[in-house]
C-alpha cells in the first residue's frame, strides 16, 4: 500500500523554538531515502519555511498557505494556485474596513508572490513583512484599495492577526461570504490570533485530496496540532496529534503522539518503519 505522510509545521514538526531537530531530519531523510512519501502542510508561505526545511530531502510537493497552493520544494515551483474572485475581494475589503483591521493581501504573478496592505504595519504584523518576504516577494506595497489592486492580479490569500475578540468578529463576518473559506487559530509563539482567508476550494482538506490524486497514493496519514489542521485531519485516512495539540485536535486524532519538543512525528515514523 502506498502511503503519504503529511505533517503540519509549527507545533507539530517544528519545536517550540520554531526549529526542526537533527533527530527528526535524520529519521525523515532515512524514510525518504527508503522510498517513503513525506511532505508538509502549513499556513506558512514557501519562503517562510523552505530555509527551515533545507536539510530535509523533500521530493514530494507540499501544501502551503493553508491549502491555497501546492508547492514543490525541490524544484522551487508552484504547482497549483487557487485564486479568489474579484467580487469576493470587494466583500472582504468591506468587512476589513468596517472592522478597522489591517490585513495583508497576497497575489501570485508568474513565479512569485506579492503583498499589499493598507495600514502601516506595526510590531504584531512583523511576521508578514519578514526579511525572507522582502527578499523573495515580487512586490510589497502599501495601497489605497485592495479591490483596485486586485484588478488584473491573481489574488490568493488574505492574512491578519490580533487579539482574539477582534479577529473573531472579522472571522464571523467573513464566514458568511459564499465561496470563501477562512480559518482562525492561535499563534503559539506570540499568543495572538491569526485569520487567513482564501477560496473555498483552497483549504488543507481539499488540497490534500488533490495531492493524494496527483501522487496516486492509497492512503494519507496526517499530523497536526492546531485548529487550521482539523479539516485536513478529518479528511486523512489516519491522523495523529502531538501531546501539545489543542484539545479540539486531540479529540479527532486516532492517536496522541509525543509532543513537538520530543520529536513526536519522527519517533512515530521511526517506530513504525523500524528505521
Amino acid at each position: 500500500m502506498k502511503t503519504l505522510y503529511v505533517s503540519d509545521l509549527d507545533g507539530t514538526l517544528f519545536n517550540s523554538e520554531k526549529r526542526i531537530t537533527k533527530f527528526t531530519v535524520d529519521v525523515i531523510n532515512k524514510f525518504i531515502d527508503q522510498g517513503g512519501l513525506f511532505t508538509i502542510a502549513t499556513a506558512r508561505m514557501a519562503y517562510g519555511c523552505d530555509y527551515k526545511l533545507r536539510e530535509i530531502k523533500l521530493n514530494t510537493p507540499g501544501i502551503i498557505m493553508n491549502g491555497a497552493c501546492i508547492y514543490s520544494f525541490d524544484k522551487k515551483k508552484y504547482i497549483d494556485v487557487k485564486t479568489i474572485e474579484n467580487a469576493k475581494v470587494i466583500e472582504i475589503e468591506d468587512i476589513l474596513d468596517e472592522q478597522d483591521c489591517n490585513a495583508f493581501m497576497y497575489s501570485f504573478e508568474d513565479t512569485a508572490l506579492s503583498i499589499y496592505y493598507k495600514i502601516e504595519a506595526d510590531s504584531q504584523d512583523a511576521q508578514y513583512l519578514s526579511k525572507r518576504a522582502l527578499e523573495e516577494c515580487r512586490e510589497i506595497k502599501k495601497v489605497n484599495s485592495f479591490t483596485r489592486t486586485a484588478m488584473n492580479r491573481q489574488v490568493i490569500y488574505f492574512a491578519l492577526t490580533g487579539q482574539e475578540r477582534k479577529i473573531q468578529d472579522v472571522w464571523h463576518k467573513v464566514s458568511r461570504i459564499t465561496g470563501i473559506e477562512s480559518v482562525m487559530y492561535l499563534n503559539i509563539y506570540n499568543g495572538l490570533y491569526c485569520l487567513e482567508i482564501f477560496d473555498a476550494n483552497a483549504n488543507k482538506a481539499n488540497t490534500l485530496m488533490n495531492l493524494k490524486q496527483l501522487l496516486q497514493v492509497d492512503e494519507v496519514v496526517a499530523f497536526g496540532d492546531n485548529h487550521n489542521d482539523i479539516a485536513m485531519m478529518k479528511t486523512a485516512d489516519f491522523c495523529f496529534a502531538p501531546e501539545n495539540a489543542v484539545i479540539e485536535v486531540k479529540r479527532i486524532a486516532n492517536r496522541i503522539i509525543e509532543s513537538c519538543n520530543d520529536d513526536g512525528v519522527a519517533k512515530y515514523i521511526k517506530q513504525k518503519y523500524e528505521l
